[in-house]
Formats: structure tokens, sequence, C-alpha cells
């Protein structure tokens, strides 16, 4: 392992990371911003689906609607976060954060895929509270709980990172 995160410290984009003294500020923007798409869109859905916000809007179709958002910023999320690993691959795999997020997006990813393989279909019928089915509602919370953990373990990343 320790071979494979020495190549990932040579390729050409960690490289360019380690001269370039924007690149690692300006990717690390694009990461919080990418974040924020999907911590937003996912918060809004959850939100709705316990019943606490968004009453006025069918749960199915905001979930339409917020889909394609959350789906964009995962994939800028992922490929910024990717770059910003290459910039020092030893010290995050390392470090303790960085591997509690990583655990803890499996479970929310996770969740995610429980939820859709559970309610997949039965959201567009979702027009009021009182139609989310309970199951639903508690995976609604977990996801809550999950994406906060989410990001304060992301947080915690630099006050621990060597190097």
């Amino acid at each position: 392992m320790t071979g494979l995160l020495a190549w990932l410290a040579q390729t050409a984009p960690a490289q360019w990371l380690a001269h370039n003294p924007l690149a690692f500020p300006l990717l690390e923007t694009v990461h919080v911003l990418a974040i924020s798409l999907v911590l937003g869109t996912a918060t809004i859905f959850d939100i709705r689906l316990l019943g606490l916000g968004w009453q006025g809007w069918p749960a199915g179709p905001l979930l339409t609607g917020l889909r394609k958002v959350a789906l964009a910023g995962f994939a800028g999320a992922l490929a910024s976060g990717a770059l910003l690993f290459l910039s020092q691959p030893e010290s995050y795999a390392q470090n303790l954060p960085f591997r509690a997020k990583l655990a803890l997006l499996a479970l929310a990813g996770l969740n995610l895929a429980l939820f859709e393989g559970r309610y997949g279909r039965q959201q567009a019928s979702w027009q009021h509270s009182a139609s989310v089915p309970a199951g639903a509602r508690v995976q609604a919370g977990l996801s809550l709980g999950l994406w906060g953990a989410v990001l304060v373990a992301g947080r915690l990343i630099g006050f621990f990172l060597q190097g």
C-alpha cells in the first residue's frame, strides 16, 4: 500500500498541486461548494420527509428536482476530493478523521441505496407528511445524522493531517 501511495504522490496532478500555490486552496473551495450542494439538498429532502419543513412541496417531485443537484454536487466533491487526496496521499491514508469520513460516506451511501431500494417507487405518491412511511422517516433522520458526521469528520481532517 505504501508503494501505491508513494506512486500517487508522484503523479502529474499531485506534482501540479505541490508546485502551484493556488491549486490546493482553489480545489478546496470547489470541494466545499460541491459538498454544500450535496448536504444542502440532502438536508432539504430529509427535513421534508421528517415533516419539519417544505410541507407545501410534495416529497416525490421535490426529490426528483433535488436529485440532479445532489448528484452533480457529489460528482464534484468526489473529483475534487480525489485530487486533494493526491496532494498528500500517505498523510491522508494515516489520518483518522479522513478514514472516518470515508467510512461515514460509505454508510450514508448504503443508507441512500437502501432507501431507494425500499421506497424508490413509492416516492411519487408521497404528497403529505402522513403518506411518508415511518421507515422512510427513520432513514431520513439517519441520513441527517450521517451527513452531519461526514461534515464534522471532514472538518477535522486538517487538524490531524501530518505533513
